[in-house]
């Protein structure tokens, strides 16, 4: 990763990969369940699925935000570093 676009190039790809999983992680939990498999670990392992695709969409979408500061650097490229610009 070399800056703010392959970062958020790879957390995209991170959460469409989990999204995409979650409809295959639930059939494969309801097919266990059909069969009879009542283990618990499971469907805790389906519902951290979900979760990890959620924290990851979250992820990529406060990546993509940072775009405002690469907009706002744009023009004034001599501007000083993050603590600079904020402080007093």
């Amino acid at each position: 990763m070399t800056g703010l676009t392959t970062a958020q190039w790879h957390a995209e790809r991170i959460a469409t990969d989990l999204v995409n999983q979650v409809p295959c992680t639930e059939s494969f939990v309801a097919l266990l369940t059909s069969v009879g498999v009542t283990d618990e670990a499971a469907a805790r392992a389906q519902g951290l699925s979900v979760a990890a695709s959620e924290a990851w969409v979250a992820a990529s979408a406060t990546l993509r935000r940072q775009n405002l500061v690469r907009e706002a650097y744009a023009p004034v490229p001599g501007a000083g570093d993050k603590q600079f610009v904020t402080s007093e």
